[in-house]
C-alpha cells in the first residue's frame, strides 16, 4: 500500500503528523487496506510494533479523530456518521478511512483493460 496515500488521506480527513494517534492511524491504514482483519485484531497488531498496549492505540486514535471533528468543516462534512451522539465511533471513522485510501489508490492506478493491458 502507497504511505503517499495514506498520509493524504489522514491530512484531508485532519489527522496532523503532530499528534500521537497520527503514526497509530497510519499503521492501521497501511494493515487494513493490506490483509482482511477486525480492527480489534489490527489494534494487537500495532501495539507489538509500537511496544504499547492495544487500548493504548485505541485510546490515541479516538483522540486523534476527536481532535480532527474539533475543526467545523469536519462536523459539517460527516455529520451522518455522529447525529446521535455528537462524536464518531473509531471504527466507522477508520473504514471510512480505508474506503478513501482504496479510492485513491484505485485512481492512482494505471486503467488495465480485461486482458491486463494498459
Amino acid at each position: 500500500m502507497n504511505g503517499k496515500i495514506i498520509q493524504s488521506v489522514l491530512l484531508e480527513n485532519k489527522i496532523r503528523p503532530n499528534i500521537k494517534g497520527y503514526k497509530y492511524c497510519f499503521e492501521i491504514l497501511k494493515i487494513l487496506c493490506s490483509k482482511d482483519l477486525r480492527l480489534n485484531e489490527v489494534y494487537f497488531e500495532v501495539a507489538k510494533r509500537f511496544d504499547i498496549k492495544a487500548n493504548s492505540i485505541e485510546k490515541s486514535v479516538s483522540n486523534a479523530i476527536a481532535k480532527a471533528f474539533l475543526e467545523q468543516d469536519m462536523q459539517q462534512r460527516y455529520a451522518k456518521l455522529c447525529w446521535k451522539t455528537g462524536k464518531v465511533n473509531n471504527k466507522k471513522f477508520i473504514f471510512l478511512l480505508k474506503k478513501q485510501v482504496l479510492m485513491h489508490n484505485s485512481k492512482a492506478l494505471p486503467n488495465i483493460n480485461s486482458y491486463g493491458f494498459i
